[in-house]
């Protein structure tokens, strides 16, 4: 069955520039929307178990609502994913300073990262699987980050509710690299002001990434086991999201963390699991990064994709990518790029329906 993309202009700024929707369809009724302001990912519709079809990714339903968006919502995250204390890092023995947005801390890129640039078309493909690229050029000393850095993105839909997205960077001078993608997610579908805390998650993980005051690793690696972090079983969300006993939960008011994954590793693997019993519908997430950050939406509070105003929790946020502040952690993957390198990352949502219907109070009491 052959896919299909549609191109057409989504909104314009102030100044006249266009930003353009890409939809892709699967040609069985399945379809993601790409704008090009950020590269986001504006929809994903998938059917439920039965085949009921609805959109499950939190967006906006005008331009103006995305450039008001403090939430990077669908948007691709660069040139530094995550947090970096006071935005300091160190190549080949120079110091360097990237903007803060966030205090002193760089959150995602700093003021104008990724998620505020203007994507160019480069190419569109309709067949089996329904392909866009974009690309975007970061000029040297963007945000205090050196080098001119080359980007592309390619969104692909399968059928069978599968989204790749593929990332490849290269630079002129060394520098940091740290790319993700920010879709926030609520498998109940259409209505995102529903609590998505009572999704089933898996996190494939034997430790965690604990942060201090500012949400900023403390250098440590702990163990899941025994604590509102182990999810190596698939189980709620919600179960421990509150828990008053445990402060790392205190901290960040529910879950914003990283786990490791494939600690050493290479290729791509499945790092996450979440599932709707209210829906039936189930998300694999894959990835070829060394960890998955769970935000659980803790500070959500405006309105979403046309809909009612989203509330806290109720939309959820799986970024895999290197973990926040790997600069500045000696145990850390190496995040610096050079001349002649390609950055290359790829993130695959798998789409489909979950064996079996247990919720979340039927989970809770078997424990």
């Amino acid at each position: 069955m052959r896919g299909n993309v549609e191109r057409t202009v989504f909104g314009r700024f102030e100044n006249g520039t266009e930003i353009e929707a890409f939809v892709l369809s699967d040609g069985a009724g399945g379809s993601a929307s790409v704008l090009t302001y950020g590269a986001r990912l504006h929809s994903l519709v998938v059917p439920d178990r039965t085949g009921a079809l609805a959109n499950v990714v939190g967006g906006y339903a005008s331009l103006a609502e995305y450039e008001r968006d403090p939430h990077y919502m669908g948007a691709t995250i660069g040139r530094f994913a995550n947090r970096l204390r006071d935005g300091r890092f160190e190549i080949d023995g120079a110091v360097h300073r990237a903007a803060p947005n966030e205090g002193s801390k760089t959150l995602h890129g700093g003021p104008h990262g990724f998620d505020r640039a203007v994507w160019r078309f480069v190419r569109a493909s309709a067949s089996s699987h329904p392909t866009v690229v974009l690309a975007h050029t970061s000029p040297d000393g963007d945000q205090g980050f050196p080098g001119e850095v080359s980007v592309e993105v390619a969104f692909a839909l399968r059928q069978g509710g599968r989204l790749s997205i593929e990332y490849a960077a290269t630079t002129n001078v060394p520098t940091i690299v740290n790319l993700t993608h920010h879709a926030y997610w609520n498998l109940h579908g259409a209505d995102m002001s529903s609590d998505a805390s009572d999704h089933r998650i898996m996190i494939p993980s034997d430790r965690y990434v604990p942060v201090d005051e500012d949400m900023l690793p403390t250098g440590e690696r702990l163990s899941v086991e025994g604590s509102p972090f182990e999810f190596r079983t698939k189980r709620c969300i919600g179960d421990d999201i509150d828990d008053p006993n445990d402060r790392q939960i205190a901290i960040a008011h529910g879950y914003d963390h990283s786990w490791l994954i494939g600690e050493g590793a290479r290729g791509l693997r499945n790092v996450a699991l979440l599932e709707s019993s209210r829906t039936g519908r189930r998300l694999e997430v894959w990835s070829d990064q060394s960890a998955i950050h769970l935000y659980s939406g803790n500070f959500l509070g405006e309105a979403g994709a046309g809909r009612k105003p989203m509330a806290s929790r109720s939309l959820i946020a799986l970024e895999a990518q290197n973990v926040p502040d790997a600069p500045n952690l000696p145990w850390a993957e190496d995040c610096i790029l050079r001349p002649g390198e390609t950055y290359r990352s790829t993130i695959i949502y798998q789409l489909g329906v979950a064996p079996d219907n247990a919720n979340c109070a039927d989970a809770s009491s078997a424990r």
